[in-house]
């Protein structure tokens, strides 16, 4: 058995699953139905992990040793790998260490619980499943005090300190297993299951564990004055609610990705211009490429904040929103600051540069902007719309100060158009650059905010039109509100 404790996002996994099982009348999950709905809590590589270990199921299998069996076939693909084929002795210790599991488990129990007779519903068995699943982390079966308490203090049970080691020997007392070196081992699930059962109003744990875990409501018509909240003006809206709450969440310690997961919105695109028939034209020999724009093309590209999300689409991200996401450098990078002047685009890249144009690359980059947003210009982000590139999608970003920009190898970009400090990591592998053309002619990118700016500035330097007759005595009034 592994020492290391099954990851947070495993322990997410069997909790979802656990919302998706049915138990039948006899106790037993029905694990044919729970393949067809697997898809509901999993997809990709984790649906074919977790479909593995159903499959290695003998038939439908009792509640309470369904835990065992899916937590030990996800330690067994984190130990070999999911796809790993085993050889016929490390399978043969498999199901040695399965049947020695098995066998604690029923010596453990006083009484096999009747599920027909037992007052234990089926949300209560499926809440007691996810209450064990977080209180045995490292999946081995049992319950130490160490992962008790914490447990405890994760739910921030009043119950002080002596009180929750008093509760965890009352459960771990509930069962007699077969040696005291067993029995010393800690909570089996067993314990907890006919705890609750014997126990079901004076269990002992916090609310906070009990509501979040076996689904009952938290009070009745507790959240009923928001959830069609409004107010009115005249007899007229000016803010509303819709029917219903979206979440209702218990007293507790929560990653803030749990709280902000609002997997009911749909996926938000950015601002973007979208323009057909654009060639690229990849450079040989170290030669500069080309990329050609078609003549009726405007040149005025659409603006968007940067965010997660909006960087997402064009396969980027902001690094501040996952420090612990690891990123692998294939190539040795430098990290440095480099200061754009305001005239760097018209002096330098168009001047004596050649020209704007865009890049890719095999290396990663990291672009973060020191100055205000107000100051650092866009960074440019563009994709084909198919894989047919039939059409290249474009964004400019404003990217907010202190804010890191993380482009991962082969995408398309440019920093043609930043200004102010940024400091940036890239590499000196080679850059398959395409100057940027519309025909033969080179043009470069205009901002769509920029433009509105332009626009606006000229018009209030223009000139005001001579009049003829003699104007009348100007007041505050006239000034602002010519006739």
């Amino acid at each position: 058995m592994s020492d290391q404790e099954i990851s947070r996002e495993d322990l997410d996994l069997i909790d979802s699953i656990f919302d998706i099982i049915d138990i039948n009348a006899d106790g037993t999950v029905d694990i044919q139905k729970l393949k067809q709905n697997l898809p509901s809590c999993c997809e990709g590589a984790r649906l074919n992990d977790v479909q593995a270990i159903l499959d290695e199921m003998d038939g439908d299998i009792d509640w309470t040793d369904f835990i065992d069996a899916l937590k030990l076939g996800l330690i067994h693909q984190k130990e070999h790998g999911s796809s790993s084929a085993l050889d016929e002795e490390e399978e043969e210790e498999d199901i040695e260490q399965w049947n020695l599991r098995r066998e604690q488990t029923r010596k453990a129990k006083v009484h096999r619980l009747d599920t027909q007779k037992d007052p234990l519903t089926k949300e209560m068995r499926k809440g007691l499943l996810k209450m064990f699943n977080r209180m045995d982390p490292d999946g081995d079966g049992y319950v130490t005090l160490q992962e008790f308490q914490g447990f405890m203090m994760e739910h921030r049970s009043a119950v002080g300190s002596k009180k929750i080691v008093e509760l965890f020997n009352t459960i771990k007392d509930t069962t007699q297993m077969e040696t005291k070196s067993l029995e010393d081992k800690g909570i089996t699930f067993m314990d907890l299951a006919i705890h609750f059962k014997e126990n079901p109003d004076t269990h002992g744990f916090p609310a906070s564990a009990i509501m979040r875990l076996m689904g009952e409501k938290t009070q009745v018509g507790r959240w009923q004055a928001w959830e069609k909240f409004g107010r009115e003006v005249s007899e007229k809206p000016v803010m509303f609610s819709d029917d219903g709450i979206l979440k209702d969440f218990m007293p507790g310690v929560y990653y803030f990705s749990k709280i902000v997961n609002y997997s009911d919105l749909p996926p938000l695109k950015p601002a973007c211009t979208i323009v057909p028939g654009v060639r690229w034209i990849v450079g040989q020999d170290g030669e500069q490429g080309k990329v050609i724009f078609p003549e009726s093309f405007d040149g005025v590209i659409a603006t968007e904040l940067a965010t997660t999300e909006t960087l997402g689409h064009y396969g980027v991200r902001l690094a501040e929103s996952d420090y612990n996401q690891t990123v692998e450098l294939k190539s040795r990078h430098v990290l440095d600051d480099y200061t754009y002047t305001a005239d760097y685009l018209q002096k330098w890249v168009i001047k004596s540069a050649g020209g704007a144009g865009m890049e890719f690359h095999e290396f990663a980059h990291l672009d973060c902007p020191l100055d205000s947003i107000r100051e650092s210009g866009h960074y440019i982000l563009a994709k084909w719309t198919d894989d047919e590139r039939t059409a290249l999608q474009i964004t400019a970003f404003k990217v907010p100060a202190r804010h890191t920009v993380y482009t991962p190898p082969m995408v398309i970009h440019t920093n043609n158009y930043l200004r102010g400090t940024w400091r940036t990591m890239l590499s000196d592998e080679p850059v398959y650059e395409a100057k940027m053309l519309k025909g033969k002619t080179p043009f470069h990118f205009n901002i769509e905010e920029e433009q509105v700016q332009l626009r606006r500035e000229r018009t209030q330097h223009q000139p005001a039109p001579k009049e003829e007759k003699r104007k009348p005595k100007s007041t505050i009034f006239s000034k602002y509100f010519p006739k």
